[in-house]
């Protein structure tokens, strides 16, 4: 879409297209182009040649406010983006910015006297700066222009109307991506190769670029706009806009919003509809740039993406304050009160013109109390309903942890701020509560008698129906009866730790230290969209496979296992070939792609188990926690199959005593950890032993919930008599403190909760944890405790949002495999600011989709197989 009111357009009579119809006169349209180098690795004989290409398309892409060219060989596409384009140093009190970058000139029609095969060879070279034009070389391009060569004298032409080309001369620098397959196009390995070869010819250093077009193939306003939008990004940088707005350093430019995501971005007013098409609900409605699958630079990459997510933030406090403000009066039911506990249920009515905001478990409310509709004490107490709350059944949580507000246990000032019901002077206290742990929060209310507590939805079953709870602090207290109506006003409590997450990782990614390590360099093209086809050519040669550099390492018992093992999780050949792709390919990143039913979960689990038998540590995520709970059920089904070729591992071999004692230790110390939703970790702390029992009866992947390992590390350093006599009474109060907080007594806070940090980190980093599973958002917290895996594998990649997706690829990890559907998601994934965001269409677009979609990088493909033999599929586990 081009962009009516943008005021760094130029001013002309012909310079007035709009979206629709840039659509339509923006199709590819034949060129040729020539090249010659002027900086080169080969040698000063090549550095000196013109290179001519033929049968190409170009199209400018004015879809965002960085363009770029488009440059189509058959099926596959090359891109120059802004970074590409070399500004010449020149005085603008003489030359228009678009003067700087670009030459124009005209062969034939206005200009005849060089329309000839001589005229083309002297312009080139003296205007174009592309000197050594062969005959040959000329004449192709003259039969291009519609030129027809005289039989008598090879340089005479009959003249036939609309004879000649215009030549756009410019000269590129820098990295060039790699080609990628178009929409809709079938893979041609011909058009490939060619396309590689232009690709790579180009990115062996600067050369003085000329693109070659028919007259009546192109239109003077959109190259107009289309050179001005390139020169406005170099000479002033990408997304001028936000100049003064945010930092110019790479991978640091939205610091501020790191502690404030609600900090004022400005929108582009180019991108806002017409004021006759706004809401009556006051929110501005803004057109969405087109979603792009591959970027120019990671400036590009932060910008777009960290703005999208900035935007979408202030989209959703914005559909929260509609819904939820003190002018708003909502009917509650009250579904269980007893002593400071309560709980409401809500069904909200909807406002025709506005969708739902999202509430999920975890959401936070201030409640204001209004007035009790019926008073009468009804005995109706619901006793299923309430059985359930007590017994902490919440398996219609909403599980997108991204936009929920949950606390981190691991972030000791926020279980502090959540858990203190009260403060002493000099003492900082936990008070439980038999009936829930919620927090109670106390608020200031200035010239009225209104009451307001703090309450957190413990069960939200859609958007608009949901039930809070909350405790009554000292001196806020009222009455209520279950079965009665009350009115009452809600506000949100915006949580914006996820948010925080997603901007940070953006960040890091982008940072320029990534220039200084290999594998920082490969995930940055990798997320670019460059795909793996020439990234052998570009960096070090010593990459090897995980399988290379350390299955050789193993003891042949270990081998044996590794190989039993294997043999024994029956992969079908599609299964097994993904598999061999991540465990035995050098290069870094690998994309498998699937349909539910090809057994992926199967798939995943088994290369997980598989790495971290190699000896590496791996960090499996996920997009939600339900996601998470089934990949432990899978990687624990794996780990089971590990164990017995363990047990089975002195068949035919006679191992040394040492040797075979170490083998049994192993199975013993291969440690995997699930590191839950941040509110869950609390939860589990709090529960009894005879309840921990219980629940590891029902459920035994529980035993390896983050906060088992904890308890049990502290349980082992009490009684281990080898542990000095401090660290062993350390230990002790801990878990003495611990069963105080269960029982709802006051507890000094601040250390305890700081003694039980440490211990997660402790645990997190033992050289015994193999696996660690963990949502994406979470994840976080393991890179900030120093969790550093070896390989990140994510699980259904195709769903969760790209910032959040890319959260897990900062622990400085070397391998990355991402798993995705084939299937089209109907849903946007977590996209609140729709027709409020110029960056909604791309924030909606996973990065699983987007680099599927480049079709430059190799993708393992598995498919349903026939058999006769059922295979056991985990994915419907």
């Amino acid at each position: 879409m081009l962009f009516k009111e943008d005021s760094t357009r130029p001013v002309s009579g012909n310079d007035k297209p709009s979206g629709p119809y840039i659509r339509q006169t923006n199709r590819p349209k034949k060129a040729m182009v020539v090249v010659r180098p002027i900086e080169s690795t080969d040698s000063v004989e090549e550095s000196t040649t013109p290179i001519v290409f033929d049968k190409l398309s170009i199209s400018f892409d004015l879809s965002s406010q960085v363009p770029k060219l488009i440059i189509q060989m058959d099926e596959y596409a090359v891109s120059l983006h802004v970074h590409n384009f070399v500004l010449a140093n020149a005085d603008l009190t003489d030359q228009t910015a678009d003067d700087c970058i670009f030459k124009h000139l005209y062969f034939g029609a206005n200009n005849p006297a060089n329309w000839s095969i001589a005229g083309i060879q002297s312009e080139f070279a003296d205007v174009l700066d592309t000197p050594g034009l062969t005959f040959d070389q000329a004449v192709e391009l003259y039969k291009f222009g519609r030129g027809v060569l005289n039989e008598k004298a090879d340089d005479n032409v009959n003249e036939k109307a609309r004879a000649g080309f215009f030549a756009l001369n410019f000269t590129i620098k820098g990295r060039i991506s790699p080609p990628r397959l178009r929409d809709d196009c079938v893979p041609n390995n011909d058009s490939e190769v060619r396309a590689l070869e232009f690709q790579r010819i180009l990115k062996k250093g600067n050369f003085v670029f000329t693109l070659v077009r028919k007259f009546g193939n192109f239109r003077d306003e959109l190259d107009a706009y289309w050179k001005h939008r390139v020169a406005v990004c170099s000479q002033q940088g990408l997304w001028p806009i936000f100049n003064g707005h945010v930092t110019e350093t790479l991978g640091r430019r939205f610091k501020d919003w790191y502690t404030n995501p609600t900090k004022f971005l400005p929108h582009e007013p180019w991108m806002a509809e017409a004021p006759a098409e706004r809401s009556e609900n006051g929110i501005q409605r803004y057109v969405t740039h087109n979603a792009r699958n591959n970027f120019g630079s990671m400036t590009e990459w932060e910008i777009v993406f960290s703005a999208a997510v900035i935007h979408d933030v202030a989209a959703s406090i914005k559909l929260n304050e509609q819904y939820y403000n003190w002018d708003r009066t909502y009917e509650a039911i009250v579904r269980y009160a007893k002593n400071d506990y309560v709980q409401l249920e809500f069904d909200i009515p909807s406002l025709e013109e506005l969708s739902f905001p999202p509430i999920n478990g975890g959401t936070q409310f201030l409640v204001r109390y209004g007035r009790c509709i019926t008073a009468e004490d009804s005995n109706a107490e619901l006793e299923n309903y309430k059985d359930k709350i007590e017994d902490d059944e919440t398996s219609k949580v909403a599980d997108d942890e991204a936009s929920s507000g949950t606390t981190d246990i691991a972030n000791s000032q926020e279980i502090i701020e959540t858990n203190v019901a009260d403060k002493k002077k000099g003492e900082q206290v936990i008070c439980g509560s038999s009936e829930g742990k919620v927090a109670a929060q106390d608020v200031v209310i200035d010239g009225n008698n209104s009451i307001e507590w703090t309450a957190q939805v413990l069960v939200a079953e859609k958007n608009k129906q949901f039930v809070i709870s909350f405790i009554m602090p000292h001196g806020k207290k009222r009455k209520f009866h279950v079965g009665s109506k009350v009115d009452v006003q809600l506000k949100v409590l915006n949580n914006h730790l996820a948010i925080t997450r997603q901007l940070k990782a953006i960040g890091m990614i982008a940072e320029n230290k990534a220039k200084e390590d290999t594998y920082g360099r490969i995930l940055q093209r990798f997320i670019l969209g460059e795909g793996m086809a020439d990234v052998k050519d570009d960096i070090e040669d010593h990459l090897l496979s995980l399988k290379e550099i350390a299955y050789t390492k193993l003891p042949l018992l270990s081998q044996k296992i590794y190989d039993q093992w294997l043999e024994s999780c029956n992969l079908n050949p599609m299964q097994r070939e993904a598999y061999d792709a991540v465990i035995e390919d050098a290069l870094p990143a690998t994309i498998i792609q699937g349909q539910s039913g090809t057994g992926k979960s199967l798939t995943s689990a088994v290369t997980c188990v598989g790495i971290a038998q190699l000896g590496y540590k791996v960090l499996y995520a996920t997009p939600t926690i339900a996601a998470a709970e089934t990949a432990l059920s899978s990687i624990f089904s794996a780990t089971q199959k590990l164990f017995e070729a363990v047990d089975n591992a002195t068949i035919g071999v006679n191992p040394a005593p040492e040797l075979l004692a170490e083998i049994k230790e192993s199975k013993k110390n291969f440690c995997i950890i699930h590191f839950p939703a941040n509110a869950s970790t609390e939860n589990d702390f709090m529960k009894r032993d005879d309840e921990k029992n219980d629940s590891e009866e029902d459920n035994p992947l529980d035993t390896y919930r983050i906060s088992n390992h904890v308890i049990k590390s502290f349980q082992r350093k009490a009684n281990n008599p080898e542990l000095s006599n401090t660290i062993r009474t350390k230990a002790h109060n801990w878990l003495a403190t611990l069963q105080r907080v269960r029982e709802g007594k006051p507890v000094a806070a601040e250390r305890f909760v700081k003694e039980g940090t440490d211990e997660i980190e402790e645990v997190v980093r033992n050289t015994h944890t193999k696996i660690i599973i963990s949502t994406c958002n979470n994840s976080a917290a393991l890179r900030d405790m120093g969790f550093k895996p070896q390989v990140v594998l994510l699980d259904d990649a195709s769903a969760p949002r790209e910032p959040d997706c890319i959260i897990p690829l900062t622990l400085e990890q070397a391998h990355v495999v991402l798993y995705g559907g084939a299937e089209k998601k109907a849903v946007w994934p977590g996209v609140k600011s729709w027709g409020s965001n110029e960056f909604a269409a791309q924030l909606s677009r996973s990065l699983f989709e987007r680099l599927v979609g480049l079709g430059n990088m190799g993708v393992v493909q598995l498919e349903h197989i026939d058999s006769a033999d059922p295979v056991i599929d985990l994915d419907k586990q």
